[in-house]
């Protein structure tokens, strides 16, 4: 026989309405479209301010956790990152619903790759930021690594 604890159903309850939230219509990629000029260009330049939600800072701690040279002077750039988003505040933080990103070679005037994110989401800004750069540095690490392989 089953005994159902107070507990036992609150935490049930919880879950089943964080799945409920993080589930419906989402895209959430990363595009990779001129892998050849990622290792060429290592200094990118950042669109962006600093808000509330620190949206900037975080996409600069992932630029270079992925091995960029953040700089701040648009001339000595060899890429431009421009994104847009919207954010709002949640009960215990900021989160999205939106986020691109494009990041452009400033020689051929190319989309080297872009980012999407649209979604409702419990999960704060920062960490729907750092979900998507993971997935791009696997699309970066899948097209080098074919590279070596076919060197």
């Amino acid at each position: 026989m089953l005994r159902f604890t107070k507990t036992g159903v609150l935490f049930s309850l919880i879950t089943l309405s964080v799945l409920l939230l993080n589930s419906g219509c989402a895209i959430n990629k990363a595009q990779l479209n001129r892998p050849d000029l990622i290792d060429k260009n290592k200094k990118v330049f950042i669109y962006g301010h600093t808000d509330a939600a620190d949206i900037n800072s975080t996409v600069k701690k992932n630029f270079i956790r992925l091995g960029f040279d953040v700089i701040e002077n648009k001339n000595e750039a060899k890429l431009i990152v421009d994104y847009n988003y919207q954010c709002y505040w949640d009960v215990f933080h900021y989160t999205c619903t939106k986020f691109n990103m494009f990041v452009t070679d400033v020689m051929s005037n190319e989309i080297v790759f872009k980012t999407k994110f649209w979604a409702d989401s419990p999960f704060s800004a920062s960490t729907l930021i750092n979900n998507m750069f993971d997935k791009l540095e696997k699309e970066i690490d899948k097209t080098t690594t074919q590279k070596r392989v076919t060197q």
